[in-house]
């Protein structure tokens, strides 16, 4: 189990969850981003419950990485939720025409909150389909101006949905901490094995040995 930082504590301390931090956040998946831009939400309980689970592999941004999983895979939820309220196909996985089809049905709906996670999904999630602020504006009915309303009553529901898993995350990994301190309610026994403890008990209590290697076939209870 990964361990986290010396000063975890007090940087979820100073890691508020709010519209400018998730506004940074959302710019590090972009493709044009220079370099990747650390910020203070990689310090969420969410992503310490991401990174709990073994089969993530380990990589020198690994918080950074797993708090952009995080909002992705919001972002796309929120998406998916809204279209099927409507009776609407998923996020297309294919082309740019498709897109931009479905963002002027979406449109036609006069759905604020449809379009606003419909920007955010195309402009953050689906970066590889190159939806242009332009081409969005154009097939969402909308000038400039509507665009970055949509785009920040966007950030401030994800900012919303943060806090939400945020809580929930904090109340699991809380509930997992106290699990692991109660105390066994019977003593260990290993069955089959009491000749061997007994050899390894003697062994600590006269000489204890450093090092104590104990071999065997795997699976057979080491």
């Amino acid at each position: 189990m990964r361990q986290p930082a010396p000063a975890i504590h007090l940087l979820r301390e100073h890691a508020p969850i709010q519209p400018q931090t998730v506004r940074a956040a959302l710019d590090s998946l972009l493709y044009s981003a220079a370099s990747a831009r650390h910020t203070p939400l990689e310090h969420l309980w969410l992503v310490d419950a991401y990174l709990l689970d073994p089969e993530n592999p380990i990589n020198p941004d690994e918080r950074l990485l797993a708090l952009q999983i995080v909002l992705i895979n919001i972002i796309t939820a929120e998406l998916v939720r809204h279209r099927a309220a409507i009776q609407h196909r998923a996020p297309p996985e294919d082309d740019l025409p498709t897109a931009l089809a479905q963002i002027d049905m979406d449109a036609r709906t006069e759905n604020v909150e449809l379009t606003a996670w419909g920007w955010l999904y195309y402009r953050y999630v689906r970066v590889d389909l190159n939806v242009t602020p332009f081409a969005f504006c154009q097939h969402a009915h909308c000038d400039e101006r509507t665009r970055r309303r949509y785009q920040a009553h966007g950030i401030r529901r994800l900012t919303e949905r943060l806090i939400e898993r945020e809580r929930e995350a904090r109340r699991m990994l809380r509930k997992h901490r106290l699990y692991a301190e109660l105390p066994m309610p019977f003593p260990l026994h290993l069955f089959g094995r009491e000749h061997l403890v007994a050899q390894a008990r003697t062994l600590f209590e006269s000489r204890a040995p450093l090092v104590m290697q104990v071999s065997g076939e795997a699976g057979i209870g080491k």
